[in-house]
């Protein structure tokens, strides 16, 4: 199963990857994120972006930058202000409207795992 390091507060949509059968860890900002990304070893992380704090794009930035987690692909969830093009400028492999279904997000993990990984994504 892909584990998902989800970096959102309060997030339905971990809740609802859960559901959909993919092992998520949930942490609520970018520093929890570096604490737990070596030990967790993610297959993508979830990154919830907003253009009221200014700190999503800088966040993906830094998750890019970081030798444990830049080659780990990063899904970005967009609120109505943050523009697609800017979110995968910054290193997104894909730029995902918040408001996308679970299951949704789930085959978006599992189609990205999978040609990350040259073949099946790992589930159990």
């Amino acid at each position: 199963m892909p584990k998902v390091l989800f970096v959102a507060e309060g997030e339905a949509l971990a809740d609802a990857l859960r559901a959909e059968q993919l092992e998520v860890l949930e942490v609520p900002d970018v520093d929890q994120a570096f604490m737990v990304a070596g030990a967790f070893r993610p297959d993508a992380i979830v990154l919830g972006l907003s253009q009221r704090t200014n700190a999503g794009l800088l966040s993906a930035v830094m998750l890019r930058l970081d030798a444990v987690t830049a080659r780990t692909p990063l899904i970005c969830l967009l609120d109505a202000e943050t523009e697609a093009a800017a979110a995968l400028a910054v290193g997104c492999a894909l730029a995902l409207p918040r408001s996308i279904s679970g299951g949704e997000l789930a085959k978006s993990v599992d189609q990205l795992v999978e040609s990350r990984l040259g073949g099946e994504a790992p589930r159990s």
